[in-house]
């Protein structure tokens, strides 16, 4: 194992979700889903996002899922319907499972959200983790097999297809999907280290898609992201990977500029780690600068409150080597079940 390849374990050991959390954010996303599968015409329920897919890291906190509607129960509903919205289901979804789920969590809350319901728990674990549930109302559309997702924020439907998503993140053969799912966790704690993630982790997720095509050693397919991330980011957003929704957002509050230079820069930490071989002090340094809340380059201390302020303020920042944050203090994860 090289010596990059050690430092990127013991951070992916360090981000890493824990066994009794996921557990949990897999049973309340069950409980919701019995629930809702009890309401008039709900076709079917099926788990996406993170969870799903096991890109998810330390903390755990939510677990995603969908219930589709019948169309024939709710000629109104949608672009292929009446072009109504949800807003009344909603709160008659609302209304069914609330007291269906308070028989298992008496503290629950059920919410109205952007997509559907947030199911708050009000039940924390001993580390203070209290997964909530997102659960989106959708159609199935008329011309193919993806989804109407309501956005009843601003009163419209907008094409997704979330459980193909799933399909396509936990698609080859299991050394594949380990090192898609490390690389995305790993890339998902780097971009989420500043006051503004650099990217959204859904994006993270459909560039490691694209660019994740073989198995290779951790360090090589972690560099490869992040040269692949910049260079795709310079040249436009990044497409839906099951080609159904525009392509993915980047955070509206940072310049593209910004998001190029910062994933340059951690490509360009990453290669002078590898590079570096066996010359630990030189591994480090590097990586301390792609990971400053975990890796501690040596012989740094006395400036660390300061580029922790930097990194809490700042939307773009060059991270010297002679400065960087306390590493995060963490119990060691591990509960990621890689297909």
């Amino acid at each position: 194992m090289t010596t990059a390849l050690t430092v990127i374990e013991d951070i992916r050991q360090q981000v890493a979700a824990h066994n009794d959390a996921l557990a949990e954010a897999r049973a309340r996303r069950d409980t919701v889903f019995d629930a809702v599968a009890t309401f008039p015409g709900v076709l079917r329920t099926s788990g996406t996002g993170s969870l799903s897919t096991g890109y998810i890291n330390d903390p755990v906190d939510d677990a995603d899922g969908a219930a589709v509607l019948d169309r024939r129960m709710y000629p109104a509903l949608g672009p292929d319907g009446g072009g109504e919205l949800p807003h009344s289901t909603v709160e008659h979804i609302q209304n069914h499972v609330r007291p269906i789920i308070r028989e298992t969590y008496p503290q629950a809350s059920v919410k109205r959200m952007k997509r559907g319901i947030l199911v708050e728990f009000g039940e924390p674990l001993d580390d203070e983790q209290d997964p909530t549930v997102d659960l989106v109302v959708a159609l199935n559309r008329r011309k193919d097999d993806a989804l109407w997702i309501p956005n009843l924020d601003q009163d419209r439907w907008d094409p997704s297809h979330p459980e193909r998503h799933v399909e396509l993140f936990t698609a080859g053969d299991r050394p594949l999907r380990r090192t898609r799912a490390r690389v995305v966790r790993l890339s998902k704690a780097q971009v989420k280290q500043l006051a503004t993630p650099t990217l959204y982790s859904f994006n993270v997720a459909a560039l490691a898609w694209e660019v994740i095509e073989d198995n290779e050693s951790l360090e090589q397919a972690l560099h490869r992201f992040f040269r692949y991330a910049a260079v795709e980011i310079a040249v436009h957003r990044t497409d839906d990977p099951a080609g159904i929704s525009g392509r993915i957002k980047l955070p509206e509050s940072l310049q593209r500029k910004t998001i190029v230079d910062r994933l340059t820069r951690a490509a360009d930490g990453l290669e002078r780690a590898i590079q570096a071989g066996d010359d630990e002090d030189k591994v480090l340094a590097a990586m301390a600068e792609v990971f400053p809340h975990y890796v501690e380059a040596p012989g740094t201390s006395s400036e660390r409150s300061a580029i922790a302020e930097a990194l809490r303020t700042s939307a773009a920042v060059s991270l010297p080597l002679s400065t960087r944050p306390t590493p995060a203090t963490r119990s060691h994860g591990g509960g990621h079940e890689e297909r």
